[in-house]
């Protein structure tokens, strides 16, 4: 909808029951201005939803033997945990927030870049609590935790905890993303070749990362490698292609961090012990960085049809994973390789 010159709203809303979880409602509202042809600012507003999944609904149970400490006679019992799924869960629920801008100027022909802020917080989130913390939390007097806590029906262990997933959590976050891009044709550059030059670069830097249970101090977790979203995260690539060739480098990878955000780094005259924040002589974690290559040769075999000769090379350096103190494995591979150097080539075609 424009409403002046460079000024537009737009809007929507859905109206959703789901049979398992009822009735929601979410909406999005924005606007965009563009004062000038090389600039353009935006901000959207949204209320949005997840349903729970099958699994988190409709789990049929796993069990497990465990022990935990029990701190009505400070003893350590035997427990059996059984993990099952839970048909009252309702949806998540979040609002989210973005204000952001983009930049295409003129006398850069070929270039792009927007850079945006988010805000998110999300209640009802679904969460789960395990046999030791359930056992805690009813001791403490919180009844909705006592009704998972019984004595065993087998009677070959002391107690029989049921844990289920349900709503109790809040999450908030915050951060930038920024997105650039140049396109460069090269025929001025190299006039016997041509081709075309593509530098793309993405980078999201979480300035929150807050995960609240209402249980245990909220800590903010943006920089925390273990249980967290990394400071920084980017990705960067640079593709010359021709009719008939393409190459493609890439490089990836996270900023350094903390082992945990909730520690405390201290050598000498550390405080005293809290279970909450226990103290460490070395709370600090390197970073990654991954150099991955791709190769494209593009050629038509007679009438037969299009054909594509394709070789891809991820970390091309065989640089190592962020690997944690306990096991030495790495701590997320979502940003970690594990395969080391790897190598994927083969053949397309269209007939």
């Amino acid at each position: 909808m424009p409403l002046a010159k460079g000024l537009a709203f737009n809007g929507a809303a859905r109206a959703t029951d789901y049979s398992t979880s009822g009735y929601v409602t979410t909406w999005k509202v924005g606007g965009t201005w563009q004062p000038i042809k090389d600039i353009l600012f935006r901000a959207t507003q949204s209320r949005d939803v997840r349903a729970p999944n099958i699994n988190e609904l409709y789990q049929g149970g796993t069990s497990r033997t465990t022990s935990v400490l029990n701190p009505w006679n400070g003893e350590t019992d035997t427990v059996l945990e059984m993990t099952t799924g839970n048909a009252k869960l309702k949806p998540e629920k979040a609002n989210s927030t973005v204000v952001g801008s983009v930049i295409t100027p003129r006398f850069i022909p070929g270039f792009s870049i927007s850079v945006d802020w988010f805000h998110i917080k999300l209640d009802d989130a679904i969460q789960q609590f395990y046999s030791q913390d359930i056992v805690n939390q009813c001791y403490e007097g919180k009844q909705s935790f006592c009704s998972a806590v019984g004595k065993d029906p087998t009677g070959t262990r002391d107690l029989y905890i049921q844990a289920s997933p349900f709503n109790f959590s809040k999450i908030t976050t915050s951060g930038i993303d920024i997105d650039a891009s140049y396109v460069l044709p090269m025929r001025h550059i190299l006039p016997k070749v041509g081709g075309t030059l593509i530098v793309h670069g993405q980078a999201s830097n979480y300035l929150k990362y807050v995960a609240d249970s209402g249980l245990s101090p909220a800590i903010n977790t943006a920089g925390d490698i273990t249980s967290g979203p990394p400071k920084w995260i980017y990705r960067f690539s640079a593709t010359y292609s021709l009719p008939s060739f393409s190459v493609t480098a890439i490089a990836r990878g996270i900023s350094a961090g903390n082992y945990s955000n909730s520690y405390v780094q201290c050598t000498s005259g550390c405080p005293a012990y809290n279970a909450y924040f226990p103290t460490i002589d070395r709370n600090k974690v390197k970073g990654t960085f991954y150099f991955d290559m791709n190769f494209t040769y593009k050629f038509k075999y007679q009438d037969v049809g299009n054909f594509q000769v394709f070789l891809n090379v991820t970390n091309l350096a065989n640089s190592k994973p962020v690997l944690v103190p306990e096991s030495g494995l790495a701590a997320d591979s979502t940003y970690s390789s594990l395969l080391g150097r790897t190598f994927r080539g083969g053949i397309r075609f269209e007939l």
